[in-house]
């Protein structure tokens, strides 16, 4: 018995639908999968490809324009980014695998996360990642730079809005 906890349509062609799916008996057994356009039918993706990722990832899911999807794993603290076009690619485009932290950078190699738990795409194809253990909301853009988009690097815990995106709380975003 599976379930699905997060699932995200490709905007271009609703028939393309993701989701990240949990065993209802044993809720550590998670998988990403695909619902193939073609014939209907769920796949298991598969991470293991080449120049692709040492570990599985799992978690929150968006889609952008172009059918990439993007997935942010609140366990591993990265964000990956994955095409499924002639060949498929996988790239982590923030955090590192199993390390924690607030680092902003202009590429995701140099960038920490804690807990990226929510994530999606403007129509530009920028992400904007709830960084639910830094209590900020993140931002990836079209050329990789990740910047703090509301919060501060305080990480301090609350729930204020004054209008001024550096100055706003959160209290572990996982939504966005």
């Amino acid at each position: 018995n599976m379930e699905i906890v997060h699932f995200a349509v490709d905007p271009e062609n609703e028939n393309i639908i993701y989701a990240s799916l949990r065993n209802l008996e044993a809720t550590s057994s998670k998988i990403l999968a695909r619902k193939n356009p073609d014939n209907g039918k769920w796949e298991v993706l598969d991470w293991r490809i080449p120049g692709g990722l040492r570990e599985s990832v799992w978690g929150a899911l968006a889609v952008d324009h172009l059918g990439n999807l993007y997935v942010a794993d609140p366990v591993k603290h990265v964000v990956v980014k994955a095409g499924f076009g002639k060949a498929n690619s996988w790239k982590i485009i923030g955090g590192k695998f199993g390390t924690t932290g607030l680092n902003n950078g202009d590429n995701g190699e140099d960038t920490l996360f804690n807990k990226p738990s929510g994530i999606c795409v403007d129509i530009a194809g920028n992400l904007y990642i709830g960084d639910a253990g830094n209590n900020v909301i993140r931002k990836i853009d079209t050329d990789g730079k990740v910047t703090i988009y509301a919060g501060n690097e305080s990480g301090e815990a609350g729930f204020s809005d004054d209008g001024i995106l550096s100055n706003a709380k959160f209290d572990g975003p996982t939504a966005v």
